[in-house]
């Protein structure tokens, strides 16, 4: 499925944090899932998610690394891959590009009869690019279900 579609298709999240709750916290065990829009998030959730610093530690994507493939490996939830997006400020269209995907945009640029050259160089740049955009932070598991308590609470009290 095309990003567009796939993000588009999952615009709409239910987050329910009770099945996250390993602490079996009385306080959060019957609590109601919650429907939000993610577009909306961006605008209306008031968490600063540098205030998580500490929870965080550096993954970097590879080729085949999807934000949902991405959440089912470190959480255990593909529905999560929302969360990998939101803490690290992107949105698919952020994401990193295979190497090949890369050259033939930088080969559809060109029509001379330098093409070979100019595309090779532009495609350096584009790689130089793209391989920053592969450095994303990941929540590290035991403090999950902290950052999905306190997503939650600010979702609920709007």
């Amino acid at each position: 499925m095309p990003i567009e579609l796939f993000s588009d298709y999952f615009n709409t999240i239910t987050l329910d944090i009770s099945e996250f709750n390993d602490d079996n916290s009385i306080e959060y065990n019957n609590v109601q899932p919650v429907t939000f829009e993610l577009k909306s998030l961006y605008n209306f959730l008031n968490i600063d998610f540098d205030d998580y610093e500490s929870y965080y530690e550096d993954y970097t994507l590879d080729d085949n690394d999807r934000p949902d493939l991405l959440a089912k490996r470190l959480y255990g939830n593909e529905n999560l891959w929302w969360l990998l997006l939101t803490i690290n400020r992107i949105s698919w269209y952020d994401l990193p590009l295979k190497d090949e995907t890369l050259f033939e945009m930088a080969e559809a640029l060109f029509d001379s009869e330098y093409k070979y050259s100019s595309a090779n160089k532009y495609y350096e740049i584009l790689k130089e690019i793209n391989e920053e955009k592969r450095n994303i932070k990941i929540i590290k598991k035991q403090y999950l279900y902290l950052v999905l308590r306190d997503i939650h609470t600010k979702l609920i009290e709007g």
